[in-house]
């Protein structure tokens, strides 16, 4: 009689990562096949209309994604004197046009 010993061994992706100016949302544990989602914080990004991502822990250990980042969300607010500059020349336009 021949017996065969099978160990199974759980991929572990260990501890998810913290990602600046982003906040985990949902996870699930850190095991191979386990997911975390991420969503930046208000006023910021991952890419223009993406504002949350999900993270995947592979057969290799590793956590996907992983370089990923939330990045400021420019806008006139944020940048003030682009848009400052912006509206003084619609402005003149507008003016120039009505005197023309």
């Amino acid at each position: 009689m021949i017996t065969c010993h099978v160990t199974v061994v759980a991929v572990d992706c260990g501890l998810l990562p913290v990602l600046v100016n982003a906040g985990i949302t949902s996870a699930g544990n850190t095991v191979y096949g386990s997911q975390a989602t991420y969503e930046c914080n208000n006023g910021h990004w991952f890419r223009r209309n993406v504002f949350a991502i999900t993270m995947l822990c592979t057969e290799e250990g590793q956590w996907n994604n992983l370089d990923a980042a939330c990045r400021r969300m420019l806008s006139c607010w944020s940048s003030c004197h682009i848009c400052y500059i912006k509206i003084k020349i619609v402005i003149v336009r507008v003016i120039v046009i009505i005197l023309a």
